[in-house]
């Protein structure tokens, strides 16, 4: 990069560059995710599913780790969750809210991670997802 994103890798790198150990760093890292998974915004959700598991395989129980990520992160954005105060001590704070986000960013970072570390691998610096029919 050049300091400033041209591409869906782009995006997601400077996304990921953001990330600083507080509490937006699960923004950062979803906004990553979706940059490098999605081509659209509609049905953006399926398309992470989709997507991750055709790049980095189907781990046991990875859907359901993404619907409960993407779920919490609903919640987050929509305020249907309970959260601390900005002036609280953070590893004090032992309500589900501290729970779901540690385990959504917790997953959210080890897919881009794993990502990255996959394009490196096969040399790629771009991904591009089709859905095709296969005739019978």
């Amino acid at each position: 990069m050049d300091g400033i994103s041209r591409n869906r890798i782009d995006r997601a790198l400077a996304a990921y560059s953001h990330l600083d150990g507080g509490p937006a760093d699960l923004f950062w890292a979803m906004l990553a995710i979706e940059a490098l998974f999605t081509q659209t915004s509609v049905a953006v959700q399926q398309q992470v599913v989709q997507n991750t598991q055709l790049l980095l395989g189907n781990k046991p129980g990875i859907k359901k780790r993404l619907d409960k990520m993407y779920n919490f992160r609903s919640r987050l954005v929509h305020g249907d969750l309970d959260l601390p105060g900005a002036f609280r001590e953070w590893d004090s704070c032992r309500e589900p809210y501290a729970k779901g986000y540690e385990a959504s960013l917790g997953l959210a970072m080890a897919i881009v991670i794993a990502t990255f570390q996959e394009l490196a691998h096969r040399g790629w610096n771009e991904l591009r997802f089709k859905y095709v029919l296969d005739p019978p």
